[in-house]
């Protein structure tokens, strides 16, 4: 597969990664200096991203990334209440912590990362080479409380998407113990970590 994107994960993190190379005419690529405890995988348009592969982080080795099943296009925009195009909203589908799988040897693998894309000036966003079928997609903008939903990814696209973000609520208060004393704690509402959770 030519023109394929390498994407290596952050160390000890399978969710989240950088796109560092690109495949030649005949499929190869070269990553150097990479530590250990990284996964890599492939990603091209018109295939679903492939099962990510560990690296070992020792010596020099030869990988063999497959991309073996057909990929959809996922595009639409993102608007505030007014109808007004939200530019700069990140946008997450996929399962954002991927699940484990085990393999026909009996170990485990993690499925493959969620994708990631930021809606343009206009509010448009396109995400390309995603996994057919239903997945869940966050969307998060400055200013906007998040959205979520499922969406359906098809071989030959679908209609453009019209997500509508409402205006974010704020809420304030105050933390106190038994005794009315003041006390320092985080206070959050989500999940923490997630795209659409949120601490203070």
């Amino acid at each position: 597969v030519r023109g394929a994107s390498l994407w290596l994960s952050e160390r000890y993190r399978t969710n989240l990664g950088h796109e560092l190379a690109t495949s030649d005419a005949e499929g190869r690529f070269e990553l150097r200096c990479v530590g250990p405890d990284h996964w890599l995988g492939a990603q091209k348009r018109g295939f679903a991203p492939g099962r990510l592969v560990r690296v070992p982080g020792t010596g020099e080795v030869e990988l063999e990334l497959r991309l073996l099943q057909p990929g959809g296009e996922l595009c639409g925009f993102v608007r505030d209440e007014r109808g007004e195009p939200l530019a700069g909203a990140r946008l997450l589908l996929g399962a954002e912590l991927p699940p484990w799988v085990r393999e026909l040897d009996g170990s485990f693998v993690p499925e493959r990362p969620p994708l990631w894309t930021t809606s343009a000036a206009d509010g448009s966003f396109a995400f390309e080479g995603a996994p057919l079928g239903l997945a869940p997609l966050v969307v998060r903008a400055r200013g906007a409380a998040p959205w979520s939903g499922e969406v359906d990814v098809l071989v030959h696209g679908a209609p453009e998407l019209e997500l509508t973000l409402a205006r974010e609520a704020r809420v304030v208060g105050r933390v106190t113990d038994a005794e009315g004393e003041p006390r320092s704690l985080q206070v959050g509402a989500g999940t923490e970590g997630s795209l659409a959770g949120v601490t203070g």
